[in-house]
């Protein structure tokens, strides 16, 4: 009998990725595959590594180099296969085990005997992640260029999704029992840039949804607070937003400058 388990590691994984983990999850299970706790007796090994920043990436790559000692099919996901694929190469990983965040596809050549990655949305429901909030990804990729962060090259440039998309994956999530609901993505506040909207327009669809919900709002970049200030003001006195993240970092122009926020301390 063929093993069947999958042993999945995370590194440091933060709440937007839980959407990608949660529909390979499913994925796998759509085609046969179970899900183990215990590494030992599992054929395959799916690895999600942060390489945010220089401290995270060090660190998946010495957790890569352990999971490597159990003589598992290897796969390398999420950022850290973007930033050190070249290392990993010359380390004699396969490449084609090595899967950028835009790259998720690639598992059909190993799991997709029965269903495709880019179907599993279409023919199932998805947990959006262990979590007691409904996360919900708006949009995936940065429009930011900061000196300090690696995101952008990782994620890409922004995409978001459909207003439509957005308010019925809402309404699930309020129809599954949660009252709590998270925008999540890795620049929310770029939201619908590439479609000629703002965050502002599917926000204000959002807060006229006829349900009770709390909102919850991260990585929201403080130039799009200050750019969307009044049209923020109105929507926050609606009493729907519960929780907003915004990345503040510094209050000094010049190191402003030097992180390349494109924002001055006065605002």
């Amino acid at each position: 009998m063929i093993n069947k388990l999958v042993y999945i590691k995370l590194h440091l994984v933060c709440g937007r990725r839980l959407v990608d983990i949660a529909k390979i999850t499913k994925y796998l299970e759509l085609n046969g595959y179970t899900i183990t706790d215990n590494v030992l007796e599992s054929q395959f090994i799916l690895f999600f590594g942060c390489s945010f920043h220089g401290v995270h990436e060090s660190e998946s790559l010495v957790e890569i180099v352990e999971l490597k000692k159990y003589n598992k099919q290897l796969f390398i996901l999420d950022g850290i296969a973007t930033t050190a694929r070249q290392s990993l190469i010359a380390q004699g990983f396969d490449n084609s085990k090595i899967i950028s965040l835009q790259e998720f596809s690639k598992l059909d050549k190993y799991f997709g005997h029965k269903y495709k990655f880019e179907d599993i949305d279409k023919i199932s429901k998805i947990q959006k992640g262990k979590t007691d909030k409904y996360i919900v990804q708006v949009c995936r990729g940065c429009v930011g260029i900061c000196s300090f962060c690696k995101e952008g090259t990782i994620v890409g440039n922004i995409q978001s999704n459909s207003i439509d998309k957005c308010i019925d994956e809402i309404k699930k999530g309020l129809d599954l029992g949660y009252m709590d609901i998270e925008l999540s993505g890795d620049d929310v506040g770029a939201y619908g840039l590439d479609k000629g909207m703002t965050i502002i327009t599917l926000l204000n669809k959002i807060i006229k949804i006829d349900k009770p919900f709390n909102l919850f709002l991260n990585e929201i970049n403080v130039g799009f607070l200050i750019k969307h200030m009044k049209s923020f003001s109105k929507i926050y006195k609606t009493g729907k937003i519960k929780h907003l993240t915004i990345a503040f970092q510094s209050g000094n122009d010049r190191i402003l400058n030097l992180m390349n926020r494109n924002i001055i301390e006065k605002n």
